[in-house]
């Protein structure tokens, strides 16, 4: 799946590998099974098979390296400003 949407988006990549952005507003992007990029505003990322939870904030525009969340199991996760909720979950 390549999901890009704008507002208060819901976008679930299911199995297979996928690129998705939520882009502005408030955003819940699951990668699922895969190899998974997502991107969001601010992330909050969660892998419930680790119980791992990380958190990345900035009031700042997105620079890579500053807001760059590596989920695991081939997902990469680049966050920046919003309220954005990204999990990656092992399947």
């Amino acid at each position: 799946m390549t999901g890009k949407k704008n507002g208060n988006d819901f976008l679930n990549g299911n199995a297979g590998n996928d690129a998705i952005a939520g882009e502005r507003g408030d955003d819940r992007l699951i990668g699922g099974s895969g190899d998974d990029s997502l991107y969001g505003e601010l992330a909050i990322t969660i892998n419930p098979n680790s119980n791992i939870i990380a958190i990345g904030i900035s009031a700042f525009p997105v620079t890579e390296g500053k807001n760059y969340l590596d989920g695991g199991d081939g997902d990469d996760i680049l966050g920046g400003g919003g309220n954005d909720v990204i999990l990656s979950i092992k399947s």
